[in-house]
Formats: C-alpha cells, sequence, structure tokens
C-alpha cells in the first residue's frame, strides 16, 4: 500500500484568542499521540501475526486490505475537514498500525536489523528536514509549492507506471540497480512533503487558527512520517537483496 503525503487547506480567516489558537506544542503532542496509537497497533500485528496467519489467513488478508481503503479514506477526510479530522486521525492510525505491523515483520524477518535501520532513517531524515527549514535553509515559497506539486505529480506518475509493470511482470525484470533508484525518488519525495507539512504547522500558527487544525496538521505529519518509514523499509530491504544476489 503505496500511500502519498496529502496535504491540506486550512481556513485562516478567523483568529482566536491564545487559549483557544493552534501551537507547536499542540501540533506536537497531537502528532506523537497518532504516531504512538499507530506504533502500538503496528506491535500489536506483528506480535499476533504468526498466529493470524495459520488459523486464518484469508480474513487477515480481507482485513489488511480493508484497512488500506479505510485508512486511506480517512486520509482525505481527516485533511479536509476539522470537524471529522480528530476521529479520522485516530482510524487512520489504527489501520496504518495493521499495515505497518505486517510489513514490519515480514521485512523484519527477511533482513535482519532492517526495523532499527528505517527508524534511525526515518528520524535522521525528519530531524534534518526540520533543521533545514527552521534554519531557513529550505524555504517554502511559492515557487517551492509548485515544484513540490510538480514533483508529486511526476512521483504518482511514476508510481502508477511501475503497479502497471508489476502486474504485467516486468517491474520485475528489472535491474535491480534501477528499483532502487526509483524507491529512492519516492523516498525524496516524502522528505520534500515534510516541509510542506512544517510550513503548514507554520502557518496554521502564524495565522491564529483555532486549536482543531492541530488535528489537520498533525494528521499530514503523521501521513509524512509513516511514508517515509515505508520506503526506507523497501530501500533497505531492496539493497540487501542485490547484495545477496
Amino acid at each position: 500500500m503505496k500511500q502519498s503525503p496529502l496535504f491540506s487547506n486550512i481556513e485562516t480567516g478567523n483568529v482566536y484568542t491564545s487559549s483557544d489558537a493552534a501551537t507547536y506544542k499542540g501540533i506536537c503532542v497531537k502528532t506523537f499521540i497518532l504516531l504512538f496509537v499507530a506504533i502500538i497497533a503496528g506491535a500489536v500485528t506483528a506480535y499476533a501475526l504468526p498466529t493470524i496467519l495459520v488459523n486464518n489467513f484469508v480474513g487477515f488478508y480481507i482485513a489488511l486490505i480493508a484497512s488500506s481503503v479505510i485508512g486511506t479514506i480517512s486520509v482525505f477526510i481527516g485533511r479536509t475537514s476539522k470537524t471529522a479530522a480528530p476521529y479520522c486521525s485516530f482510524i487512520y492510525s489504527v489501520c496504518e498500525g495493521l499495515f505497518l505491523g505486517t510489513i514490519t515483520c515480514l521485512f523484519g524477518a527477511e533482513v535482519r536489523g532492517i526495523v532499527v535501520i528505517a527508524i534511525v532513517g526515518t528520524v535522521t531524515i525528519f530531524a534534518t528536514m526540520l533543521a533545514l527549514y527552521a534554519l531557513g535553509i529550505l524555504r517554502v515559497g511559492s515557487g517551492f509549492v509548485k515544484f513540490c506539486w510538480a514533483f508529486t505529480i511526476g512521483a504518482l506518475a511514476l508510481a502508477l507506471v511501475t503497479s502497471l509493470l508489476s502486474l504485467t511482470g516486468i517491474f520485475n525484470s528489472l535491474s535491480i540497480g534501477l528499483i532502487i533508484g526509483i524507491e529512492a525518488i519516492f523516498l525524496v519525495y516524502g522528505s520534500i512533503t515534510l516541509l510542506l507539512n512544517f510550513a503548514e504547522a507554520t502557518n496554521v500558527v502564524q495565522a491564529g487558527c483555532d486549536k482543531a487544525s492541530e488535528w489537520n496538521v498533525a494528521l499530514g505529519l503523521e501521513v509524512s512520517v509513516i511514508y517515509i518509514y515505508v520506503e526506507l523499509l523497501r530501500v533497505v530491504y531492496l539493497i540487501a537483496q542485490s547484495k545477496r544476489n
């Protein structure tokens, strides 16, 4: 399940009092809460996965597909509705936890230490992009936003092409180096969306939006972080496979 980080249009017309206005602290707390829920759901899934696959493989497979669909719909609704954002955020976290627990367990069984590498890599990318944004080295102006949207369209088109090639078996026949390069592009895409998330958080706080907007931003950050983690798992796995061949 390859999900693309989404961007929302936060209303900035109303200015609220300091106690009711969105803050960086509020965004951070909500983001950590959502990630914690996803991690717990993922840990429970990974722990129970061997037993589930033996006893009810078909049922789990159906649940995995259903959670992917529900999670995707939750992101769309949660990123565009302040009212529904808190509920959709938790639904997405639980659904994504099921997916994360599954792929983490499967990748971890294939490549030793891959989970630790992916976690450290995700934290490193997040910290690096945040530092570059906070220091003003990377600025999110109108030109950068246009570039991000162009890159997004290109990444989605590439994802569609690779999906079609996978169905025909052509993608699997490509050189491992080319496949790693394609996955690296998706990883760069995820890193870029973090900058848009940071800029969104800045705009929400500086515009004095209400605290409900914190959930919209937190959900966007969670989607980006999880996206990067999944891509890192894929890249590290492919690199490990290339060394074996």
